[in-house]
């Protein structure tokens, strides 16, 4: 089952290429999202039974299962809005049936990526998958090929790049340091292995190693100062693209810096060294893109500084290594994953409906997309932490572990500049929904395929927001177990 979710976006990607009609490959894809979603509860409940999927060397755990759980429910949703968005831009002569083919078997391409990176146990594997996501989003944030386009593309495949050959530095650090205790040499860099050799692992070159990795996917995930291709990428590319992005694959590359970080804690027997250097990169995060929210003048990129926002707020959970501060984080993973797809998706419409980025342009939302604009101030309260959705909880939680953990100073400090994150996006939102409607502009959502998909991630919102069933509670219960063995 394992084989056939990495896999089934591979063949769906190869009949998104060599199919001529457009119907039919919309629905090749949505048919294909579908079984992967499915076949993820089916996977899920395996684990939650055993604790642990094994399928030929693909192994799923509670962390990846919860991470691949996220992947797939926005995989899905973007699929779905895909249709609507991409029939648009071809109607409009944006883009021709070539380019729509190319779209959607370089989406499958980035969605088994990032399932494979998820899904092996083997580190080196997850960074040749890891690397793999970078080609597949280069051509994906170039799709337009214009000057802006293509200009984003080089900056994000250049600094990636240079981010993940740290990283790959990095993991050959901790198979060196992983030769001089474990005898199987194929088992080596296997994170089921390593994970019961950890504690005898060389804790000199395992930190050495670490900084390396923090650095190296943490350029993936946004942490300031490598974040500067993140807006730019955001910006130009496809908006379902934009979702995928800022919704599942820098949670992805955390993903990753996560499996080494329970290696260094347990190797040095202290969390103090990892969750310095995450309070470190997180609240400098924090502080940096709230500010520059404040200053954001086009709606995508916005959006695209809180997402790295949201990233170090994550970090700083995981910093403060505690508990509650923990399993706030990883609640926010997937509450921020939603809310922001959700809102990349209403950027989207808006985007064809103004033919224009830039906030200053866009304005009477409420009378011109009345459902895009409830959505979006739906998505701004959440996004924000407003309760009672999902992130007011888990920011909570985190500032609770901040405080628990005696980390009071940056608790306090953080809270202040959610507030200014908070008034960055409001004063913007108000003139976009409230503002007059420009006369020339005509009235009317695109499609049902591009509303859809907003009403299937609110009921997302509710169900794993805050109504936070108990399934899902064990389950983060077991990934904070995973996360903190020390």
């Amino acid at each position: 089952m394992l084989l056939l979710i990495v896999f089934f976006p591979v063949v769906a990607a190869f009949l998104s290429f060599v199919l001529k009609q457009r119907r039919m490959i919309e629905w090749v894809n949505v048919v294909c999202q579908s079984v992967v979603l499915i076949l993820t509860f089916v996977v899920g409940a395996e684990v939650m039974s055993h604790g642990s999927f094994s399928d030929v060397f693909f192994r799923l755990d509670a962390l990846s299962l919860y991470v691949m759980g996220i992947v797939n429910v926005i995989a899905f949703t973007a699929i779905l809005y895909s249709v609507g968005y991409i029939r648009k831009e071809l109607q409009e002569g944006v883009i021709g049936m070539r380019r729509v083919r190319q779209y959607y078997a370089l989406t499958q391409v980035f969605i088994s990526t990032m399932l494979f990176a998820l899904s092996c146990d083997n580190l080196a594997f997850m960074w040749v998958a890891i690397e793999g996501t970078t080609l597949a989003t280069a051509f994906l944030i170039s799709f337009y090929n214009n000057e802006k386009t293509l200009e984003a593309a080089w900056k994000y495949l250049i600094i990636c790049t240079v981010g993940i050959t740290l990283a790959l530095f990095g993991t050959f650090l901790v198979y060196y340091s992983s030769l001089q205790s474990i005898t199987d040499t194929s088992t080596a860099l296997q994170w089921s292995v390593l994970s019961q050799y950890a504690g005898s692992l060389d804790p000199n070159i395992i930190k050495i190693a670490f900084i390396f990795i923090l650095v190296g996917y943490g350029t993936k995930v946004g942490f300031v100062p490598m974040h500067t291709w993140l807006p730019d990428a955001h910006g130009r590319a496809p908006t379902p693209i934009s979702a995928l992005m800022s919704g599942v694959l820098l949670n992805v590359a955390f993903y990753s810096i996560l499996r080494f970080k329970v290696i260094t804690d347990t190797s040095l027997g202290d969390p103090h060294f990892t969750g310095t250097l995450f309070l470190i990169f997180g609240a400098v995060s924090v502080v940096v893109s709230s500010l520059i929210i404040l200053a954001s003048t086009r709606y995508k990129r916005l959006l695209a500084y809180s997402s790295i926002e949201h990233m170090g707020l994550m970090a700083i959970g995981f910093g403060f290594s505690h508990p509650l501060a923990t399993l706030g984080a990883l609640w926010h993973m997937m509450n921020h994953a939603l809310t922001k797809a959700m809102l990349f998706f209403v950027a989207g419409n808006m985007l064809q409906k103004y033919h224009s980025g830039k906030i200053a342009k866009v304005s009477g939302m409420i009378h011109l997309l009345p459902v895009s604009a409830f959505f979006l101030l739906i998505g701004v309260c959440a996004i924000v932490g407003f309760p009672p959705f999902g992130l007011f909880f888990s920011e909570l939680m985190i500032l609770a572990g901040g405080f628990a953990s005696e980390h009071v100073l940056i608790s306090v400090g953080i809270l202040l500049v959610l507030v200014v994150a908070f008034a960055g996006f409001f004063f913007r939102v108000v003139e976009m929904v409230f503002g007059e409607a420009p006369p020339d502009v005509p009235a009317g959502e695109g499609s049902l395929w591009t509303t859809l998909p907003l009403y299937l991630l609110l009921g997302f919102m509710i169900l794993f927001g805050f109504i936070m069933m108990p399934t899902m509670t064990s389950l983060l219960q077991r990934v904070q177990l995973l996360l903190m063995p020390i």
